[in-house]
């Protein structure tokens, strides 16, 4: 009886443990997770990266990749113990290639209750052209 409670209480707390490497290893590279969207004049990224300072949030433009990094701070009061953690902390980089030309010196970023939102508007050469069509 006892070796059962034993052995089943060792079991949980192993396939926990494998369970929180496996997850971390599953986002490692996918934090923070990015909405990418298109319209005929730009791009628009949106990602949720609550508790950063946006002054420590870095976005470079460079050969048409867009990187942005930052670094979360793990903060732990003094009076306590953490016995769980299941928030993301450390340095963090995503880079993204551009499908297609941007006018750099119209790039708008705005952080806003946790959200980053990266406005990337098109080049014009890359805007979609009207045909008209001629009728006789």
């Amino acid at each position: 009886m006892w070796r059962n409670y034993w052995d089943n209480l060792i079991w949980n707390e192993m396939l926990e443990l494998m369970n929180t490497v496996n997850n971390a290893l599953k986002h490692q590279n996918n934090y923070p997770a990015f909405r990418i969207y298109e319209n005929d004049d730009s791009l628009l990224l949106e990602s949720e990266i609550p508790g950063v300072n946006p002054e420590h949030i870095n976005l470079e433009l460079n050969d048409n990749v867009l990187t942005i990094n930052f670094e979360k701070k793990f903060e732990e009061d003094q009076n306590t113990v953490t016995l769980r953690n299941e928030r993301e902390f450390g340095k963090f980089t995503r880079s993204f290639q551009l499908p297609f030309r941007i006018k750099e010196d119209e790039i708008q970023a705005e952080y806003k209750y946790g959200v980053l939102k990266v406005h990337l508007p098109k080049a014009e050469e890359e805007k979609p052209k009207k045909i008209a069509i001629k009728t006789s």
